[in-house]
C-alpha cells in the first residue's frame, strides 16, 4: 500500500484517521482543567494521522495506509464543548483551522502529525473544555458568528452550525455529544459527499472513540476503564504558556467503511480464476472466472460521528459499558477494544451503534440499498486495489438478519469440466447435474412421455439468466412440436405436473452464457467473524455481538479461496432469516485493514 509521507508537503491541511487516544482522566487535573480565571485562555492541540502498524497478530490491531485521496483534508473545524464532564458538556464555540501543517512523525501507527495549533478561546467560568475536530465537513458543518458581540482572537466569537440535508437550514448547535446521535442529526449516507475520491479526495472525519486502557483480559474489567470521544484540553493563561506546554493530541477517523474483493491466486490458473477441486462430488475440475463484485444491502443512514454510548432515553441497546464485560472463553483480550500501544498511542474501539441498530421490520427499503435482478448494476473489478465505500451497518446479535446485513454480490462465469466457456446451461432442483440446452430438451421430452417424433424448443424471454418457480412460467418458455407437420403436441395437465413436480422439483435455473451470482452466508462482511468469535458461539450479545457488520474506518478485504459449485443464474433475493442459517458455495477470508484492516476468506 502507498505510504502517506507525502502529506508533510500539504500546507494548510489537516489529516486524521481511525484511531483512538490514550488519555487518562477526562476531567481531572490538567486534562481539561482551567489554569486561572479570566475571559479568555489558550489551548494547544495537535492532530495525528494513524496509518500502518508494525507486525501485530491480533486481527483488531492490523492496520494499513490506504490511498492518498483518503487522507486529503480540505477544511478543519475545531469545536469546543464546556461542562463538568464529557456527557454533560455542551458545544459553545468553534474555529476554522487553516494553518495546520503535517510532518513525518516516524512512529509506529502514526505517519504524519500536525504542527502544534495554538488558539485563543473563550474560557468558561467553571468546568472543563473538550475538543471535537471535524475534517472535510462535506456540507454538514460550518462556523458562524455568535449571537453575542464577544471578540476572541481578533474576531467575533464563532459557534458551530449543522445542516443534515441539502434542503435543510443551518442551525446553531449548542447541544451535547449525545445530541449528535439524535434522529434529527442522522444523515443520508451519500458517498459522493462523505467519501469522495474525485480530485484530491474528500472523506468526512471526526473524533474517534478511544479507550483509556488496553482491552480487558477477563469479563471483569478494571474499575477505571472508560471510553471517550471528546478530547479534554488544557486551558492556559497566556499564549506563551500554551506554546511551551505539551499539546493535547486529537485522533479522528473516517465516517465510512471500505471494501475490496480479490481472488486467491492459484498456480496454473488465469487471474481471477479458480478451478474446482478434482475431488468435488458434483463439479470436479469445473472453472469459475470472477468478473466483478458489488456491495449489497448498504445502509442509507449514518451518524456524522461514531456512536458508542447509548442515549439516556434509549433501552434495549448495549454500549461500551456492556461491551467491556463481554468475554468468550479462549480469548486473550476483549474483542471490542485494542491492545496495541506504544509511544503513548491510542487504544482503539472496534464496534459502534448505527441509526438502525435494531431490526427495521418492514422498512427495509427506507433503510438499505438492496439490488434485485431488475437492477442496473456496474460491478467493481476484482483485486485489492479496487474499492467501494459504504456507511457503517451494525446490529445487535439478536437482529443479525441476512436482509439487513451488508454483503458482497459476486458475478462470475461457470464452465463445467469439458464444457465450452460462455455457454448456456440449465439446472433443476432435484438434480445437481448441469445440462446443456440440448440435454435439457431431451430430459423434458422423455419425461413428457413423447418420442423422437417430437421436438422440444426452449425460448427464454431475456438475454440474462433466470430462475423459474412456477409451472405456468415454465410452460411459457417450452414449445413441443411434431417433426412431421410442426403442429404443437397435445400434452395432458397430468404429464406437465409430473414433469414439473416429480422431475424438476418445481425449480428450473437458466444460466445465460454461464453467468452466475454468488450472495451467500460467507459473502456477508464479517467484522470480528470467527477470528474473535468461536464457531460454536450462540447468538447472544456477549458471545456473538460484532460477528457480522461493517464499521466506519475499517477496511474489509475479502479473498475468494475456493468454489464448490455454481451460484444463482440471477441476482438472488435475500431471505429474512438469521445469518447462521443456510449453505454456502463460497469460501471467503476477510481481512479488516489506519484503516483497521480485516481479511475474510471465502469458499464458494
Amino acid at each position: 500500500m502507498k505510504k502517506v509521507k507525502y502529506l508533510a508537503m500539504l500546507l494548510a491541511a489537516g489529516m486524521f484517521a481511525a484511531c483512538s487516544d490514550n488519555l487518562e482522566d477526562a476531567g481531572a487535573g490538567n486534562a481539561g482543567g482551567i489554569d486561572s480565571q479570566g475571559e479568555t485562555g489558550y489551548v494547544k492541540v495537535a492532530i495525528n494521522l494513524p496509518t500502518a502498524s508494525s507486525g501485530v497478530s491480533r486481527a483488531n490491531d492490523n492496520f494499513d495506509d490506504g490511498e492518498d485521496y483518503e487522507y486529503h483534508v480540505n477544511d478543519i473545524i475545531l469545536a469546543l464543548f464546556h461542562g463538568a464532564d464529557e456527557s454533560s458538556a455542551t458545544c459553545q464555540q468553534a474555529f476554522v483551522i487553516s494553518d495546520a501543517v503535517f510532518a513525518d512523525d516516524n512512529t509506529t501507527n502514526v505517519t504524519t502529525k500536525s504542527t502544534d495549533i495554538v488558539r485563543e478561546i473563550k474560557k468558561p467560568a467553571s468546568g472543563n473544555v473538550y475538543a471535537l475536530v471535524i475534517a472535510n465537513n462535506s456540507g454538514y458543518f460550518q462556523t458562524a458568528n455568535s449571537s453575542t458581540t464577544e471578540v476572541i482572537g481578533g474576531q467575533q466569537l464563532q459557534v458551530l452550525q449543522i445542516k443534515t440535508s441539502d434542503t435543510g437550514d443551518w442551525t446553531t448547535f449548542k447541544g451535547k455529544l449525545e445530541d449528535l446521535y439524535s434522529q434529527t442529526n442522522v444523515i443520508t449516507a451519500d458517498m459522493n459527499k462523505i467519501a469522495s475520491t474525485t480530485g484530491n479526495g474528500n472523506f468526512l472525519m471526526m473524533n474517534a472513540p478511544i479507550a483509556n486502557e488496553s482491552s480487558p483480559t477477563s469479563a471483569t474489567p478494571s474499575s477505571t476503564f472508560k471510553v471517550s470521544t471528546l478530547v479534554p484540553v488544557t486551558i492556559h493563561t497566556t499564549e506563551i504558556d500554551a506554546q511551551s506546554a505539551a499539546s493535547n493530541e486529537i485522533y479522528i477517523e473516517r465516517a465510512v467503511a471500505k471494501v475490496a474483493v480479490k481472488v486467491k491466486k492459484t498456480d496454473g490458473q488465469a487471474d481471477n480464476t479458480i478451478k474446482i477441486d478434482a475431488g468435488n462430488q458434483y463439479y470436479p475440475n469445473a472453472t469459475v472466472l470472477f468478473e466483478g463484485w458489488k456491495l449489497n444491502t448498504t445502509n442509507k443512514k449514518t451518524y456524522l460521528i461514531r456512536k458508542v454510548t447509548k442515549a439516556t432515553s434509549e433501552t434495549g441497546i448495549e454500549d461500551w459499558n456492556e461491551w467491556k464485560t463481554y468475554w468468550n472463553t479462549g480469548e486473550s483480550a476483549n474483542r471490542f477494544f485494542g491492545t496495541t500501544k506504544s509511544d503513548n498511542l491510542p487504544y482503539r474501539v472496534y464496534w459502534g451503534i448505527d441509526p438502525n441498530y435494531t431490526s427495521v421490520g418492514n422498512s427495509l427499503a427506507d433503510n438499505f440499498n438492496t439490488y434485485s435482478n431488475s437492477s442496473s448494476l456496474s460491478f467493481n473489478n476484482m483485486g485489492d486495489t479496487n474499492f467501494e465505500y459504504c456507511a457503517e451497518n451494525t446490529t445487535n446479535a439478536q437482529n443479525m438478519y441476512k436482509d439487513e446485513l451488508t454483503g458482497i454480490l459476486i458475478k462470475a462465469k461457470f464452465t463445467p469440466a469439458g464444457g465450452n466457456a460462455d455457454s448456456d446451461f440449465y439446472m433443476f432442483a432435484n438434480s445437481s447435474a448441469i445440462y446443456t440446452e440440448e440435454q435439457f430438451e431431451t430430459v423434458i421430452l422423455g419425461n413428457l412421455g413423447l418420442t423422437d417424433a417430437y421436438t422440444v424448443t426452449i425460448t427464454t424471454p431475456t438475454e440474462s439468466g433466470m430462475t423459474i418457480t412456477s409451472l405456468d412460467e415454465f410452460k411459457k418458455i417450452i414449445s413441443v412440436t411434431s417433426n412431421t407437420d410442426s403442429q404443437s403436441a397435445t400434452i395432458s395437465d397430468e404429464a406437465w405436473t409430473t414433469l414439473w413436480e416429480k422431475v424438476l422439483g418445481q425449480n428450473v435455473k437458466y444460466y445465460a452464457g454461464g453467468v452466475t451470482y454468488y450472495y451467500v452466508n460467507s459473502a456477508y462482511v464479517k467484522h470480528f467473524g470467527t477470528t474473535d468469535i468461536p464457531e460454536s458461539a450462540s447468538l447472544d450479545e456477549k458471545t456473538y455481538l460484532g460477528h457480522t457488520g461493517v464499521l466506519r474506518n475499517n477496511w474489509y478485504e475479502l479473498e475468494i479461496q475456493s468454489v464448490s459449485g455454481p451460484g444463482e443464474p440471477d441476482i438472488p433475493n435475500i431471505p429474512h432469516e438469521p445469518i447462521n442459517k443456510g449453505h454456502s458455495y463460497l469460501n471467503v477470508a476477510i481481512n479488516v485493514l489506519s484503516w483497521a484492516k480485516r481479511t475474510q476468506g471465502v469458499d464458494l
